[in-house]
């Protein structure tokens, strides 16, 4: 009894060579397989397909693991990123700082040399004070010392 359905092709038009390039190419053998030749390589194409889905599952696995180090440099070389405006932000900053202290610095220099200006001005000052306080005291003596020409009284 035949276990073919009745509403199916004939085998030998379900099977054509003449459809299928890579089958097509392939040269046709007038000899007819046995079956235990025929499982025998159907076991062959069931391994080499296992050996191909095995080959598949390893490039899927490499490739996995490619997409995720590349995520993770991605991610790597953002905070990197971030981390190096920060710096460059904080050496700007820096450099402000440095050329406010230069500028501070010679601005301090000024001061100073202003201030050691202004101090020689007050010993000027305090020495002519004192010329015209003394210069004011033989003014206003009395006048029996100015006969005797005597010095004033210092106060």
């Amino acid at each position: 009894m035949s276990t073919r359905p009745t509403g199916d092709p004939p085998l030998q038009s379900r099977f054509a060579r003449e459809g299928d390039p890579a089958v097509s190419s392939l040269p046709a053998k007038e000899e007819t397989l046995t079956a235990t030749e025929l499982l025998h390589r159907v076991e062959e194409l069931a391994e080499e397909l296992t050996r191909a889905r095995a080959s598949v599952e390893a490039l899927t696995k490499a490739v996995e693991a490619e997409r995720s180090a590349r995520s993770e440099l991605q991610a790597t070389a953002a905070k990197e990123r971030a981390k190096s405006r920060k710096l460059a932000a904080h050496v700007r900053q820096l450099n402000r700082a440095q050329d406010v202290q230069t500028a501070g610095t010679g601005e301090l220099a000024e001061a100073l040399e202003r201030a050691d200006a202004l101090e020689r001005k007050l010993g000027e000052a305090w020495g002519r004070i004192e010329q015209l306080r003394i210069q004011l005291a033989w003014a206003t003596r009395p006048l029996w010392r100015r006969l005797l020409r005597r010095r004033p009284k210092s106060h």
